[in-house]
């Protein structure tokens, strides 16, 4: 259960209530503080409102269209909005807060679409579903998603409002008008889409790190470009932690060992790549954590020792913040791609294998192994080069001309979960190219461009390396398998998705 109390969310709350469901309850102490300093507001106070809310919420219910957004980002704004009201600045009663959060732990969510009008005070457009449904679930045409039994299926169904009301009657009032321009405004669903991101981007670094110390491996990469003293001399501590991890995989390695040879930057600069990743997400983690509990509403009730409580309207809404954070997370990510196509390539080239065989078959008249991954893998860059163009210069003046300036956050942040998506098949390919090149390797398997293939002493990878290999070979059998490149490549992914993996990896 996360307790909000406005101050102390963190990136692992957001993940535990948006993607396993965890449940979340307004502190007992914000409560009865809310109750006793909720400002009323005066008469000018709720024209301005008034006005406000007509001008830009009313206006834009249920003008979405395409498919609707993802279920993780929907719980996660719902989870930031009732955090952001139980700082008590927005007027909202901490009813409204507790019937926002009675709404996501019975894990009813309003169906948002992709693509909703562009609005001024953050997200209007998508948040205004939010408020249709506190405001009018029961009498609403809207479209509600329900998990029933997330230990069951996660998939939500899509069924009307009013529906879900009269089955499992959950508490509803009318909102003031306050309560609605509060809902109904604000940048809540980007940062939740974008610690979402953040999330699956560090985890991604990891397995990207393991992808290239498999592929080094198989290709018997100069150990001494990892040594500490090289690794320490540039000062990144993203970079040295990417070092160390290589070191302890591979220790007592027969196959990553000292060489005279040289090896290409997707191989020997691993630690300044992935590293480079590493400090990155690191860096963005720290800032990200204060937007996890900021005010973002468009205006907030004020306290002035002089003139008491005011209500003041503000830029807090504006999302530029995140969408910087969003398009330096795709561009990492993309590169993570790149790099693994890269090592992908030469694992499946003879030329630059460093003595295995082409394609990785040892009778290349039966089959030709694995070789349509790279083409696979050429399209999934290619998409991931538009996937990760920068958001924040996509500006679209609405409002005429009022809203002049629009990153267009979200669909930054969509873009960015396709590119995870992609960038998770690229991997899932390497590891799979890796484990066969280390099988070949333990075999004792030898290719020469003139001779062809011939045995020679069997070599065996990093202890860290082999229980990766092991764990790998436990859930996905090896060998020559004629019509098992996409069930093979489907259960990667799946292993990639899984929590087993990484939580192997997080114990080198």
């Amino acid at each position: 259960m996360v307790i909000l109390d406005g101050n102390s969310l963190s990136i692992v709350d957001l993940v535990a209530v948006s993607r396993k469901f965890s449940g979340a309850a307004l502190s007992h102490k914000i409560s009865k503080k809310i109750k006793v300093n909720r400002p009323l507001g005066g008469r000018k106070d709720q024209n301005t409102i008034s006005n406000a809310f007509h001008k830009h919420a009313c206006g834009e219910r249920r003008l979405g269209i395409g498919d609707y957004i993802s279920l993780d980002i929907i719980r996660g704004a719902m989870l930031l909005k009732a955090n952001e009201l139980s700082r008590g600045l927005s007027g909202t009663s901490d009813r409204t807060i507790k019937c926002l959060l009675d709404l996501l732990n019975r894990r009813i969510h309003p169906a948002i679409p992709v693509t909703c009008p562009v609005g001024i005070y953050g997200e209007s457009g998508y948040l205004s579903y939010l408020t249709e449904l506190l405001d009018n679930g029961s009498e609403s045409p809207m479209h509600v998603l329900l998990v029933k039994d997330p230990e069951q299926d996660v998939t939500p169904e899509v069924l009307p409002a009013r529906e879900v009301w009269k089955m499992l009657e959950p508490e509803q009032f009318e909102l003031e008008k306050k309560d609605r321009f509060a809902i109904s405004t604000g940048n809540c669903i980007n940062v939740a889409a974008a610690g979402l991101l953040l999330h699956d981007a560090e985890n991604l670094t990891l397995i990207s790190e393991a992808a290239a110390v498999m592929s080094m491996e198989a290709i018997k990469t100069n150990r001494e470009s990892f040594h500490k003293k090289i690794q320490g001399m540039r000062g990144d501590r993203g970079q040295s932690e990417t070092a160390k991890f290589i070191r302890n995989l591979t220790m007592e390695s027969q196959l990553v060992s000292r060489k005279s040879h040289v090896d290409p930057s997707s191989l020997r600069c691993v630690p300044q790549t992935a590293g480079a990743l590493r400090t990155l997400t690191s860096l963005i983690h720290g800032v990200f954590t204060h937007d996890l509990n900021a005010i973002t509403l468009g205006s907030a009730f004020i306290s002035d020792q002089k003139k008491g409580i005011l209500f003041l309207s503000g830029g807090n809404y504006h999302s530029l913040p995140m969408a910087l954070i969003i398009d330096f997370l795709k561009e990492g990510i993309a590169v993570s791609g790149a790099l693994s196509e890269r090592r992908l390539f030469r694992l499946l080239n003879p030329k630059l294998s460093n003595g295995l065989p082409p394609n990785l078959v040892k009778d290349t008249n039966v089959h030709n192994g694995i070789s349509r991954y790279r083409s696979v893998a050429a399209g999934l860059m290619a998409e991931n080069r538009i996937l990760a163009q920068p958001g924040v210069l996509n500006s679209v003046a609405t409002y005429e001309d009022e809203n002049d300036f629009n990153p267009n956050c979200l669909q930054a942040a969509l873009d960015g979960f396709k590119l995870v998506k992609n960038v998770k098949k690229v991997i899932a390919m390497e590891f799979l190219a890796a484990c066969r090149g280390i099988d070949l390797r333990k075999e004792g398997i030898y290719f020469n461009q003139l001779t062809g293939i011939s045995k020679t002493k069997p070599l065996f990878p990093g202890l860290g390396t082999t229980r990766i290999h092991e764990w790998i070979r436990s859930k996905i059998p090896g060998g020559d398998r004629p019509g098992s490149l996409t069930r093979d490549l489907k259960s990667m992914e799946e292993l990639i998705q899984s929590k087993g993996l990484l939580n192997l990896l997080k114990t080198f």
